[in-house]
């Protein structure tokens, strides 16, 4: 970046300006076209002797839970009349 007064007035310290997002990159196939490589990834890391035991539990926790998908609750909902909601309330617990 130049001192002030390095430039002349009128004229830019950044004359191509802000560079252009990369515009259309969709991020999900991206990550599902390379899932194998980093599930081969994990495995290697958590069958690793050497890799830390807690390492090896957030791993094994991870590839457990894409392989069998985390528990939904479901909730009866009490309307403000005291009636019980004919339709279940289905909470998802896999986001985090």
């Amino acid at each position: 970046m130049g001192t002030p007064g390095s430039w002349k007035k009128g004229q830019s310290g950044n004359p191509k300006g802000r560079p252009k997002l990369i515009r259309n990159f969709d991020f999900n196939s991206a990550c599902a076209e390379r899932t194998p490589e980093y599930m081969r990834i994990l495995e290697e890391l958590a069958a690793n002797p050497g890799t830390d035991a807690a390492v090896k539990v957030s791993i094994l926790k991870e590839l457990l839970s894409y392989g069998y998908s985390k528990a939904k609750e479901v909730l009866d909902v009490q309307s403000s009349d005291g009636s019980m909601s004919p339709n279940p309330v289905l909470i998802d617990k896999t986001t985090k």
